[in-house]
């Protein structure tokens, strides 16, 4: 087996579905959702030590408490989608995912609660596309200098909090594409007034609903 979905998980299942699939030394593709009723429960990573070593996709749709520690052994892993993970200030997922050498691909949909992502010097070094998204605490996104060297396309959506632009985003040189999706028209305007910090992308687009409910796609 090479690909697994798992669909309705529930944490008190946790310990023995981690030590299951830890048994699934060939998977390369993994996908765990948490029972949503009434609301996500979490998922309980903690014990799947350790994880399958030749893993390259992981979707994970559920609570966390923090990204477990084994996720500094996926060295094959190439993309990522983290969906309401809820991860609290003190347990920044950055930290852990930014040290993964073939990640290009990273997407976290409400996925942490707290007010500033910083991304730390010398972090995601294969990442090619990053999406935020619904992040509703998020008011600060810092990229400090040797980030993300090689990040092509960046998307932005409904972060209704996010009122500044990202810091630092001159530094991503080789960026081609800067998506934002339903964001404020605050962060919007200050977009296009810090538009030369932004000169070196070539498509810059804000993507939102008119008020007959159809969407619109501005050019900044």
């Amino acid at each position: 087996m090479r690909s697994l979905s798992i669909m309705g998980v529930r944490s008190v299942h946790g310990m023995d579905l981690c030590a299951s699939i830890a048994k699934m030394e060939r998977i390369l593709r993994l996908c765990m959702i948490a029972a949503n009723e009434p609301m996500r429960e979490f998922l309980r990573l903690e014990y799947l030590s350790p994880p399958p070593p030749h893993l390259q996709k992981l979707i994970l749709i559920g609570q966390m408490k923090g990204v477990p520690q084994w996720f500094f052994s996926l060295n094959n892993l190439t993309h990522l989608w983290l969906l309401d993970s809820q991860v609290g200030e003190s347990e920044n997922p950055i930290q852990v995912l930014g040290s993964l050498p073939s990640l290009a691909h990273l997407t976290l949909d409400d996925a942490y609660k707290g007010r500033e992502l910083r991304f730390p010097e010398q972090s995601f070094p294969a990442l090619k596309v990053l999406c935020l998204s619904k992040m509703l605490r998020l008011v600060s996104v810092v990229i400090l200098p040797g980030v993300m060297p090689g990040l092509r396309e960046l998307y932005v959506r409904s972060c209704t909090e996010l009122m500044e632009p990202p810091k630092g985003v001159h530094c991503l040189t080789k960026l081609q594409r800067l998506c934002l999706v339903l964001m404020p028209s605050e962060f919007i305007e200050k977009i296009r007034g810090a538009r030369a910090a932004f000169k070196h992308v070539p498509d810059v687009k804000h993507h939102y609903k008119g008020a007959d409910g159809r969407w619109t796609v501005q050019l900044l």
